[in-house]
């Protein structure tokens, strides 16, 4: 749950499309989306969340599976996509969804967790 009027929760199949179509609206392109439904179609997410208002998805984080070299032992996640709905964004949405997976991540023994993006943007989380 949140404090900002919207819920965080576990996702279910049955949010995949409004999920993909979420995340083609917040990078204005489908390959994210794309990613999002091999990752789904390979059973390669660890954690994902949504962020529902309303009963309307506008948010989407998602924690996979990532190797390294050299090799390290244990759970290596990368974090990606996130996004939210562009009419939600800047409103603290992706900090919370970030910040929540985060701590699941803490939760199930994470070793490492690497991330491609805007560095101004993650270095809030100590990336």
């Amino acid at each position: 749950m949140s404090g900002l009027g919207h819920l965080i929760r576990k996702i279910t199949t049955d949010d995949y499309e409004a999920v993909a179509a979420l995340v083609a609206s917040a990078f204005k392109r489908q390959d994210e989306a794309t990613l999002v439904r091999k990752l789904w179609a390979q059973h390669a997410t660890k954690i994902e969340r949504v962020t529902e208002i309303s009963g309307v998805i506008v948010g989407y984080c998602a924690f996979s599976p990532v190797t390294s070299k050299p090799d390290l032992d244990g759970l290596l996640l990368g974090l990606g996509p996130l996004a939210v709905a562009p009419e939600h964004q800047n409103q603290g949405i992706g900090t919370e969804l970030v910040r929540t997976g985060l701590k699941l991540c803490e939760d199930n023994n994470a070793r490492l967790i690497a991330v491609l993006g805007d560095p101004n943007y993650y270095a809030r989380f100590g990336f």
